[in-house]
């Protein structure tokens, strides 16, 4: 036989819930006292045990639709009664706080499991007094009515309670000079993360690696002023400014803005936010999702070797895939040694994908040198097939010879020019550093002359004239370059003769350098060598190269 639910338990169980509920509802009524007596089928009582108990307030009639349901477990005391408290259980359904009371008739649904689980066998309803009711009446007739929209609120006046509506969200309440409450400040913006989804992908730049563009619509200022805005980003849902982010500090209003993404790691999936800050603080769009993908090495050919001579020769590379991602630098590497790297000697000939040459210089003579075309991109650096090829035996321009590279053979009516005997102009392989030409505001004791064979004598002078240490003179005269130490800053006769084999040698095309001349005898207007384009004159530092004769 089923344990059943005492019939006096019902009686007493409507008698405390009508005195329980008109002592706490003149309040908002968060709970109600609830009692009941437990005895099994043969009327014995359930005492000191556990029971589990689901109650409902059914809406409406004894069968209506639950507004409110919870579960307790409670224990019987020794006369088999419990007590417990409406509104404090586990909730599943409704809120026991915001039930309208007026609404009603209400009953109470009980169901038992005197055993202590949730196999409910005992079922109990009962309709709840009208007295609470008369209760809600009383105090409505004093002009308290509920409100028409979540977050309404209310006042007193002084007489009765007066309803705030709802404010903007991101106002806050005021207390004004009349005491009362006041919606004021800004309201929050909204606006929409919007992705590009034709740009996914990532490439380096300064700042990092950047992500696919995103524009930012602000659909409505919300009557305050941006301060500033920008996109937020990382790999949980829903990224906060307090991660990773882009700030733009701008006031705008209404209108698109754009910005990028940077540090991204590849092949990983990213959550993007649009963000604005105002007076109401910081406001976020959508979540967009953003993965990034996985770029592969470039593919690429070396190209065969032409023209060589003792000390050049020509190669390049055609790049067939960049791999998914754009090539920033390319060129090709030699050495003498198989399989050469970027960590050898390359050539650079700037970024992207198309077909490209490049000039090998200072080589030795009569020499066997393994060259690669080589592709750097995000996923790193490849490489082409190796190609070798030998050197010619005879000295030509571009040879590495006596400590450099030979930039100019003499010719018949240079100075120290030799039938005989092969003398010219010999270049350092790289750049020697940057610096200022000398000492500002002075007079030099000699003239500086511009023909070969003068910068020596102009780098001496230089010296001669200026203490400061550092200066391109300085450094060119007291070098030791591959054990030769004879090295000079050289005139501009010396750099027109080297001019004329400029696509040869190893030069920055394009590029200024420091020569030993100035335009009058002191170096505020120094005069600069432009890679084939002839001279320039400027004031400061400029890269520089060192000369020697042999």
């Amino acid at each position: 036989m089923k344990p059943t639910l005492h019939s006096f338990s019902k009686q007493l169980l409507i008698s405390i819930m009508f005195l329980s509920m008109s002592a706490i509802f003149g309040q908002a009524p968060q709970k109600m006292s609830y009692q009941a007596v437990i005895r099994n089928s043969s009327s014995v009582l359930v005492v000191s045990a556990p029971v589990g108990m689901r109650l409902s307030i059914l809406q409406g009639s004894s069968s209506g639709s639950s507004v409110y349901t919870e579960t307790q477990t409670v224990s019987t005391n020794a006369n088999g009664l419990v007590s417990l408290e409406i509104g404090t259980g586990s909730v599943v359904s409704g809120n026991f706080a915001t039930i309208n009371w007026a609404n009603g008739p209400y009953f109470i649904k009980t169901e038992t499991d005197p055993t202590g689980g949730t196999s409910y066998t005992i079922t109990g309803t009962s309709q709840l007094s009208s007295v609470p009711y008369a209760l809600f009446s009383a105090g409505s007739a004093n002009g308290e009515t509920p409100g028409t929209t979540v977050g309404d609120m209310k006042y007193w006046n002084g007489t009765a309670w007066t309803m705030i509506p709802i404010g903007t969200p991101g106002q806050f309440l005021q207390i004004n000079n009349s005491n009362i409450p006041t919606w004021i400040g800004g309201s929050f913006p909204t606006l929409t993360t919007i992705s590009n989804p034709s740009q996914t992908y990532f490439d380096p730049n300064p700042a990092g690696f950047w992500g696919n563009v995103t524009n930012i619509g602000i659909t409505s200022s919300g009557g305050s002023l941006i301060s500033s805005y920008g996109v937020c980003w990382n790999t949980a849902i829903n990224p906060t400014v307090g991660g990773n982010y882009s700030l733009i500090p701008s006031s705008t209003g209404l209108g698109n803005f754009y910005t990028q993404l940077t540090g991204l790691a590849p092949n990983t999936t990213y959550h993007v936010r649009a963000f604005v800050i105002n007076s109401t603080g910081v406001t976020y769009g959508n979540d967009v999702v953003y993965t990034t993908f996985n770029p592969t090495l470039a593919a690429l050919t070396t190209t065969a070797i032409t023209s060589i001579t003792g000390g050049t020769a020509s190669s390049g590379g055609t790049i067939s895939s960049d791999g998914g991602s754009a090539i920033t630098q390319k060129g090709i590497c030699w050495s003498t040694s198989t399989s050469p790297t970027i960590a050898d000697n390359i050539t650079t000939n700037g970024g992207g994908s198309a077909t490209y040459s490049s000039l090998v210089s200072g080589l030795l003579t009569n020499t066997t040198y393994y060259v690669r075309a080589y592709a750097t991109s995000i996923a790193g650096t490849a490489y082409g097939n190796q190609i070798s090829f030998t050197t010619t035996s005879t000295l030509s321009i571009g040879s590495f010879y006596q400590g450099g590279v030979i930039g100019y053979f003499l010719q018949p009516g240079d100075p120290g020019y030799s039938s005989s005997v092969q003398h010219g102009i010999i270049i350092s392989q790289n750049n020697i550093g940057t610096a200022d030409f000398g000492c500002y505001n002075v007079t030099y004791p000699n003239p500086f002359g511009t023909a070969i064979g003068d910068g020596i004598n102009n780098t001496t002078n230089i010296v001669a004239g200026c203490s400061t240490p550092g200066i391109a003179a300085e450094v060119c005269l007291n070098l030791v370059l591959n054990t030769y130490s004879d090295w000079f800053l050289p005139c501009t006769g010396e750099w027109t003769a080297v001019n004329t084999n400029y696509l040869l040698l190893p030069l920055d095309t394009g590029g200024y350098y420091l020569t030993s001349n100035t335009n009058g005898s002191l170096n505020q207007n120094v005069l600069i060598y432009y890679v084939g384009g002839g001279f320039g004159s400027g004031v400061g530092a400029f890269p520089y190269k060192a000369f020697r004769i042999f």
